[in-house]
This record gives structure tokens, sequence and C-alpha cells, in this order.
């Protein structure tokens, strides 16, 4: 009697305030969406670790265990994290709840992309666009965490409206700083269009079109050419790739080089990880 009568009180308690959830993440920027949306109880795991590439990681047993006990799993989508296909089969058959980012954005908006490794041709990087994060991925994630946990509704709705509005701030502030910025770039992979697109940034060219592939020496000998011709001012590495090819770049072409981090695991809140990226562009071609 005593242990039903615990149980129910249990019961009762946990359909008022809620219960904790496992939310598995695959890259570092969705976490800093998360981690500032979710109630402090619920967890956040992020598959790809910090100086590792989704476009390149193999996964190891203890991410599979990560996963597996999650109660919902972000990825982007857009067939940027190369180890989707070996465990969503895994996640249908044990009721594990995923979404893609990329399923919030309207195909209209999405940018194409050159390299065949991307699902229907569309550049993956949605999250480097701040307004695509506010307007389309935040709230998706946001129905999706309420639908799980809906006891949690008012806890994840406020603390989305408030990420919500930092992020409208930054991106007001941000078109108006672009104006600023002079001359043309050069980035390691694609990895930043929707980032320019959004800032009016002219990218002239990328060093690796596919992500750790290196190009030929023709195609180096193109983007040289290219970058003389279009009187490139900077030069981007990032941290996740070898740095090698960008730093023989640059001092051919006598420009500086700096670094972007399409990944951000150095920064500890969205609007920081869009701030510093775009800084990074201001001062290099300054």
């Amino acid at each position: 009697m005593r242990k039903n009568f615990i149980l129910m009180i249990f019961i009762i308690v946990i359909s008022i305030v809620g219960y904790s959830i496992n939310i598995s993440v695959s890259i570092y920027p969705y976490y800093l969406m998360l981690k500032d949306i979710v109630d402090e109880k619920d967890s956040i795991n992020i598959i790809v670790p910090a100086g590792k590439s989704p476009h390149t990681y193999a996964l190891s047993s203890k991410d599979l265990i990560n996963v597996y006990k999650s109660d919902l799993v972000i990825f982007n989508g857009l067939n940027s994290e190369v180890f989707i296909s070996k465990i969503i089969s895994n996640l249908k058959k044990k009721n594990i709840p995923f979404i893609y980012a990329s399923d919030f954005i309207p195909k209209n908006e999405l940018i194409g992309s050159e390299s065949k490794e991307y699902h229907e041709n569309y550049n993956p990087h949605i999250w480097l666009n701040p307004y695509f994060a506010y307007n389309y991925i935040i709230p998706g994630i946001l129905e999706n965490l309420i639908e799980i946990n809906p006891e949690k509704k008012d806890v994840y709705k406020n603390n989305a409206e408030i990420l919500i509005n930092k992020l409208k701030f930054l991106d007001a502030y941000l078109l108006l700083k672009a104006n600023e910025i002079n001359g043309s770039i050069i980035t390691f992979h694609n990895s930043f269009p929707y980032f320019a697109k959004r800032y009016n940034l002219v990218i002239a060219g990328v060093i690796e079109n596919s992500p750790g592939i290196e190009p030929s020496i023709a195609e180096m000998k193109r983007l040289t050419d290219l970058a003389r011709l279009k009187k490139v001012k900077a030069l981007f590495s990032e941290p996740q790739l070898n740095k090698k090819l960008a730093e023989k770049l640059a001092k051919t072409l006598k420009i500086k080089l700096s670094e972007l981090d399409p990944l951000g695991n150095n920064y500890n809140t969205l609007d920081e990880f869009y701030l510093m990226n775009f800084l990074n562009i201001l001062n290099a071609t300054r």
C-alpha cells in the first residue's frame, strides 16, 4: 500500500514539473542552441568532439552508447554528417525520435553546392546563418522538445524567446557592420556561403571543394590566379582541418591568413560564435 502511494505521488510530481531528458546533437552549434533553451536538469550530448569535422568523423562505441540513451537526437542533415547512415536504422528500431535541422529551412532558401557529397546538392552549413537559427531552426527544435516533454513547455518557450531576441539583436548589428567589410576572401572549404549571403560578403573561392580532399595542382593554380584577379584581401583556415595548404597559398599570394571556425567549439554562446567569426572577417579585410 505504502509503495503504491509513493508511486502515485511520484507520478503526480512528474506530471506537474516534467522530467529531465537526454538530447544528442551532432555538432557543437546545436549544443549552443540547446543549452540556452532546455531545463538545467536536461542533459546534452555532443556527438562530434571538439577539433573534429562532421564531414570526416567516425563514430566510436562510446558515441553509440550515448546516442542510444537519448530521448531526442538532432542532426543537421543535408548529408553533412557522414556517420548518419550507420545509426538511423537503429534509432528507428529503438523508437528514438530524431530530427534534421535542415528540414526546418524552406528549400528555396537553401544554397546549391558543387560538391556531390551533399544531399540533393544543397550546401549543408545552415547553422551559420543567424537568421536561419532564430527564424527556423530554434522554433523547429522547440516544437519537438515540447512534444517530448510537454510539462516543461513554459520553460522551453521562455528560454527560446530570450535566445531568439538575442540573435535578432545581433543579426541587426551585424547587418549594419557588414558595410565596413572591404574586399573578397577565400575560405578553406565551402562552409560560409549562408553567412556570406546574409551579410553580403564576397567569397572568391575555397581551397577544398570537398572536406578532407586536397585540391590538385591544377586546381590550386586556378585558385591562385583567381585570388589575384579578384584581389582577395584575406584567406581563412579552419581548426578542424589541416591548414598546410592555406599557409602555402597565403605565402604565395602574400596575404593575411586568419581563421574561421564553422563549429565554434571555443565559444560559450551562440551569439559569441557568430560575432567572433564576423569580426575575424572584418579585421582580416581591413
